[in-house]
């Protein structure tokens, strides 16, 4: 028989027992969901035991003091919602202009020039014959933010000028949903919800 300091502990005698116990909320961000589970107080899983009668007020509560998302975290995450889309012209632009906004317009040889490299991209997959030969979006901004030599929150006006960018030679008048603009986008409106909340 294991001796562990949990065996002493009344466990929950169901499933449904535990998931009164337990709560998820769950977000979507540019089609990835985001799960957030809360144990709650006064479980046998929980580190900090109520003695019975005790009333915590919500400032007992712990706060979390989320970090804004910053450009270099919006691309990643372009990287994984249009992971296998080829880089074209329009991904170029919108990729440069973020580069720009992230660095204040700073070029740093040492780094990779993200935005180089995805003028690089789009040139190489105009000229490629198929698919299977071309650059993707996630060859180019698969961590991306250790790419920049500088990185900041994203901001609405960054937002703005990353969707101009990729708008300007676009036939379609919206941004490609999962790409740059559209997530810098959703970024900055998450980053507004933050520092309203």
């Amino acid at each position: 028989m294991n001796n562990h300091p949990q065996d002493n502990e009344e466990a929950p005698s169901s499933f449904s027992d535990l998931s009164r116990q337990v709560t998820a909320s769950a977000t979507t961000i540019t089609g990835t969901v985001v799960v957030v589970d809360r144990v709650h107080q006064n479980t046998p899983f929980s580190p900090e035991k109520n003695e019975p009668g005790t009333v915590k007020k919500a400032s007992d509560r712990p706060t979390f003091d989320l970090e804004p998302i910053t450009i270099g975290e919006a691309l990643e995450t372009t990287a994984i919602s249009v992971a296998d889309k080829p880089v074209d012209s329009n991904d170029a632009a919108a990729i440069q202009a973020a580069e720009r906004r992230a660095t204040g317009g700073v070029e740093d040889r040492r780094c990779g020039r993200l935005g180089a490299t995805a003028q690089a991209a789009a040139s190489f997959n105009a000229r490629a014959a198929q698919d299977v030969t071309k650059i993707t979006i996630f060859d180019v901004l698969s961590d991306a933010a250790s790419k920049l030599s500088q990185d900041k929150a994203v901001t609405s006006e960054d937002a703005e000028e990353v969707r101009g960018a990729e708008l300007r030679s676009r036939p379609e008048a919206f941004a490609m949903p999962g790409g740059v603009a559209d997530t810098m986008a959703k970024a900055a409106r998450v980053n507004i919800q933050d520092d309203t909340a």
